[in-house]
């Protein structure tokens, strides 16, 4: 069972991630991450019209670890990392958020991201949904993300490049 406070402290970890991404402060996103983290983005595929939520078993867009992410954010300061010059401006909604306890001080929180990407001085911009499945383990104070997997509403993406965090 969850309490009310643990969820609203969930609800409130996910809008703090969201903004730190749009702000592009990726060393602080970095702290909410578990050591342990796995973060992935299974690949949509399309079986026929029996099936409309299907993931391929093994493509994956991204599989990701902690030390994967520090590496791309190393890459994103460097000033060499061409693909994001200049940055892609982003707006992430986040809603839909429920939330179960685990075992422990681990929850299980599910949300919808509605994710809006613009490109330099380009007229239109992008409009991403996806559905994610969290895993949250509450440490003192701190809540850390140890697991995310990314179920993206497309079966390609639409990006130029794909160096934005989910």
């Amino acid at each position: 069972m969850i309490t009310y406070e643990q969820y609203q402290q969930l609800c409130d970890v996910l809008y703090r991630e969201a903004e730190l991404l749009d702000r592009r402060e990726f060393r602080a996103w970095l702290e909410l991450l578990d050591p342990e983290l796995r973060y992935v983005m299974p690949v949509r595929v399309t079986p026929g019209s029996s099936d409309a939520s299907s993931f391929s078993p093994a493509g994956r867009f991204f599989d990701e670890t902690r030390s994967s992410l520090e590496m791309r954010v190393a890459r994103l300061e460097t000033g060499f990392a061409f693909a994001e010059e200049p940055p892609a401006r982003t707006r992430r909604l986040v809603g839909n958020i429920r939330a179960e306890r685990q075992e422990g001080a681990h929850y299980r929180v599910g949300s919808n991201l509605l994710l809006w990407v613009a490109y330099g001085d380009a007229a239109e911009a992008l409009v991403l949904a996806a559905h994610r499945e969290d895993e949250w383990v509450a440490e003192g104070e701190a809540w850390r993300l140890r697991r995310r997997a990314i179920y993206p509403d497309w079966t390609t993406l639409p990006l130029r490049n794909l160096t934005l965090f989910f």
